[in-house]
Formats: structure tokens, sequence, C-alpha cells
């Protein structure tokens, strides 16, 4: 049901340009640079997840096979 959300209504796939906008803010740096990492890192972890629950389920299966 979300993949199809998301390719019918490509408009709210889309992030927020305001938050884009917001990191560009010159007096800022500091706390921009923070909140890049802060995104880069919640990218990471959402793209982890589904690496570790395949490397989880795979080990379960195997191990289980060699029980067998």
């Amino acid at each position: 049901m979300v993949l199809c959300m998301v390719f019918t209504m490509p408009a709210v796939a889309l992030a927020c340009p305001g938050c884009k906008e917001a990191l560009f803010e010159p007096g800022k740096l500091s706390e921009n640079l923070a909140t890049a990492r802060s995104y880069a890192l919640s990218i990471m972890l959402m793209l982890a997840v589904p690496v570790a629950l395949l490397g989880t389920i795979t080990t379960l299966v195997v191990r289980a096979r060699r029980r067998h």
C-alpha cells in the first residue's frame, strides 16, 4: 500500500524543501553541520536495518539447515 502511494503520488514522497533550505543559513554553520550529520546517520540506520534483518534470517536458516 505504501509503495502504491509512493508511485501514484510522487509529491508526497519528496522531502520537505524547507529542511534543505534551512541547512544553508550562513550564520549557523556548526548547527547546520550537526543537522546534516544527523540526517546522514538516520539514512544509514534506515539502510542498515533491512540488511541486518536479512543477515539474521539467513544465519538462522543456515544454522537450522546444518542442525538438520
